[in-house]
């Protein structure tokens, strides 16, 4: 199983890809915000087309320009074209997407909205907010801002892979 959850994805290609999956291969994408992508999140899967690979709950889409699951492509065809359990399609209200700030406006509707499990309450002991700015983890002044080289990776299912990433970001002081 893959856990895929609070992060922000935007002003991207393919945000989150799903490709040459297997029976039991399961993609838990929770409490994200996929916005200003070309795709949200494509299930491109031809190796299995009778199960159910990705499950998504709490996600926030917005503007994703061949829509949110690809149904817009004519290019690329997802076999996961749903909204689930807590999806919305709604602008994040990001603070400043020109400078890459992507903390949410007051008036944001992905505030106090992500899951509503206690493990993923924020640490203001609020509900979760989706995005790389909520959740228990969310104790950063500034979102991680991850390079991986290399950049594009495929492997087959079951093979291990190495990414070799350097993250930027500050830690609020405790107190």
């Amino acid at each position: 199983d893959v856990l895929v959850e609070n992060n922000t994805f935007a002003n991207l290609g393919e945000a989150l890809w799903l490709e040459g999956a297997q029976p039991a291969t399961r993609v838990f994408s929770r409490n994200n915000i996929f916005a200003s992508n070309n795709i949200g999140v494509i299930d491109s899967n031809t190796d299995d087309l009778a199960h159910k690979h990705i499950y998504s709950s709490f996600n926030t889409y917005w503007a994703n320009t061949l829509g949110n699951f690809g149904e817009l492509s004519t290019t690329y065809h997802s076999y996961y074209q749903l909204m689930e359990a807590g999806d919305m399609n709604a602008d994040p209200l990001f603070t400043n997407v020109s400078i890459a700030d992507f903390h949410l406006q007051a008036a944001s509707t992905s505030i106090n909205s992500g899951n509503p499990d206690t493990r993923y309450t924020d640490v203001d002991l609020s509900r979760n907010d989706r995005g790389a700015y909520g959740g228990p983890r969310a104790a950063i002044n500034s979102a991680p801002s991850f390079v991986t080289v290399p950049q594009s990776q495929f492997a087959t299912i079951g093979t291990n892979i190495t990414l070799n990433a350097k993250a930027r970001g500050d830690r609020k002081s405790a107190g």
